[in-house]
């Protein structure tokens, strides 16, 4: 389980990232690795200049309620109206803002882990074989 606590306006909200919240976000509003998939691909194209309309993104219907679900799994006992009421009151950048770093909480390693990392591609030494010789 990973925590967080987020300021969105004048209050201070906790979300809890854990495998059900993952599953929750899924469920009720897209993979949340899918999201970052989308995200990459279109910064890669924006870098590039190519056109790219992406099947998914934020908006105001689903930013509190990716937060709520953190909320929610974090133990909060408020109903999605006053999670959606913050998000209006802080904004909806700064609020994306904060669904943003919640998804990245999400499908990101801990602090604790260590990305994986590649196998080390050193040549092999090349077997040889033993030639036997005549001594004199």
């Amino acid at each position: 389980m990973r925590e967080s606590t987020y300021e969105l306006g004048d209050e201070s909200v906790r979300l809890v990232a854990n495998f059900q919240a993952s599953i929750q976000i899924a469920k009720e509003i897209y993979d949340p690795l899918e999201i970052m998939r989308i995200a990459s691909l279109e910064q890669l194209f924006q870098a590039r200049g190519i056109p790219y309309t992406p099947p998914w993104k934020f908006d105001v219907e689903n930013i509190p309620q990716m937060i709520y679900i953190g909320y929610k799994a974090a133990g909060g006992t408020k109903p999605l109206e006053h999670i959606q009421n913050l998000c209006f009151d802080a904004g909806f950048i700064e609020s994306s803002a904060v669904a943003i770093t919640y998804l990245t909480t999400i499908v990101g390693p801990t602090s604790e882990e260590e990305m994986p990392k590649a196998k080390d591609e050193e040549p092999k030494p090349k077997k040889t074989r033993a030639v036997r010789g005549k001594t004199s």
